[in-house]
C-alpha cells in the first residue's frame, strides 16, 4: 500500500509516512466493498481518519489527489503508470494486500491457466 499525495504536498519527499500522520490529513477513502486493506488498517490502529470523500474508482481517487482534494492509500500495483503525476510514499510498517487465485483443481488446469499461474508467480517473485 502506498500513500498517494499531490506532488507539492509537504509529505511528498518523505521516505515513508506513518499511519498516525494520515489522521491529520484530509483523506479520500477507497470504497471497494466488503472488508478491504484500509479498513483493516483503521481497525488495527483503532483510528478515525479525516475522511472527506469516499470513492470506489481508483482513477477518480488519483485525479482527486492530483487536484489537491486530499490524500489516499492505494495498492502499489494500481499506481505503476502514475509515478510522474503523483507523489508515492510507502506507508511505514509495510502493510500488504492479499491477492488470491482459485481454480477447481490444480491437476486439471488448461495450458493457458497453468501458464498464467506461472507468470503471476514469477511476477510476484520479482516484485518482492
Amino acid at each position: 500500500m502506498m500513500c498517494i499525495l499531490p506532488l507539492d504536498h509537504p509529505l511528498a519527499s518523505e521516505e515513508s509516512v506513518s499511519f498516525d500522520i494520515l489522521l491529520e490529513q484530509p483523506f479520500i477513502l477507497p470504497k471497494w466493498g466488503g472488508d478491504n486493506e484500509i479498513e483493516r488498517l483503521i481497525r488495527q490502529h483503532a483510528a478515525k481518519l479525516n475522511v472527506v470523500y469516499e470513492v470506489a474508482e481508483d482513477q477518480a481517487i488519483m485525479a482527486m489527489v492530483r487536484n489537491g482534494l486530499g490524500i489516499s492509500l492505494l495498492p502499489e500495483m494500481v499506481l505503476q503508470n502514475h509515478t510522474d503525476s503523483l507523489a508515492l510514499v510507502p506507508l511505514s510498517g509495510d502493510p500488504y494486500r492479499t491477492i488470491g487465485m482459485a481454480c477447481p483443481s490444480l491437476g486439471n488446469l488448461s495450458p493457458a491457466t497453468r501458464r498464467f499461474i506461472e507468470e503471476v508467480q514469477q511476477w510476484l517473485g520479482q516484485a518482492m
